[in-house]
């Protein structure tokens, strides 16, 4: 069974989770 799949994927979603923060805080900063 591949058990990397998860981590990768959750790695992923988390850094998902962080770009679309970066960029609403920066949305915010900009109006």
């Amino acid at each position: 069974v591949n058990r990397s799949l998860p981590t990768t994927y959750s790695q992923h979603l988390a850094g998902r989770r962080e770009e679309l923060l970066i960029d609403a805080e920066g949305r915010s900063h900009l109006s």
